[in-house]
Parts: structure tokens; sequence; C-alpha cells
């Protein structure tokens, strides 16, 4: 009796977990940039194509002169700005990951007032190349 209620509670966290994957939506993909001047050529209005672009979370690390190329091929100027921002906005995301703010984690961590700043520790903790704020000296 009691192993049957066991058996009864792992197939039901079973079936939650599975009914939770398979409710999970997918996002359509992102056009590629030879879709992007296919959607243009076709005449497709330049929101809808930064519309499937949003859904798709489409990322375009272009460099100038293919945008310029895009751009001689018909491709409207709003779609080419949102293919920059695209990857610049992930660029500035990728820097705040590597360089995160000196205050984001409260006391003894990075560096400023919270943390190791250019007198140690912070006022909590020790010191380490001297016993004072101003190094060996011990002020």
């Amino acid at each position: 009796m009691h192993r049957s209620a066991a058996q009864r509670i792992l197939a039901l966290g079973l079936a939650l977990t599975l009914s939770g994957c398979a409710s999970m939506s997918t996002r359509p993909p992102a056009p590629t940039v030879a879709e992007v001047i296919k959607l243009t050529e076709a005449g497709e209005a330049p929101d809808a194509i930064i519309e499937r672009m949003r859904l798709g979370r489409g990322l375009y690390a272009l460099s100038g002169s293919e945008l310029a190329e895009l751009g001689a091929m018909g491709v409207a100027p709003e779609v080419l700005d949102h293919m920059q921002e695209t990857y610049i906005n992930a660029q500035i995301a990728l820097e705040r990951l590597r360089h995160p703010s000196p205050f984001m984690h409260g006391p003894g961590w990075g560096m400023g007032p919270w943390g190791m700043g250019p007198w140690g520790m912070g006022p909590w903790g020790m010191r380490p190349w001297g016993m004072g704020p101003w190094g060996p000296w011990g002020w």
C-alpha cells in the first residue's frame, strides 16, 4: 500500500514534468540575410520583416560594407538599422557580463566601497598589505 502511493506520486511528478516540456512554445527561427533579401524582393513591409526578426531573436553581425550592399539591393533602412542594433545590443550585453558593476553584489564583492578597493577589503575585513588603511605603516 505504501509502495503504490510512492508510485502514484512518482507518476504524477513525471506526468507534470513531461506536460510542462510539451507545452513550451517554440519560437520561429529568425530570417537569415538571404531570406531578408527575398522578403524585400517579394515586397514585404519593413515592419513585418522587423517583427519576424524580433520574434526569432535574430542576431546579425554585419560589417558596414555588408549593410551598404544590402541597402543597394533594396533592403529598407529601418530593417538595416534593426539588424545593426541587434549586434550592438548583444555587444553591450556581453561587455556588461565581462565587467559587472562594482556595486552589483553588495558587501565583500567587487571593487568600490563594498569590496577590495585601494584600501583593502572594506572596514570589516583584513587588509592584504598591512593593518591600516594606508598599508604597512598602520595609520
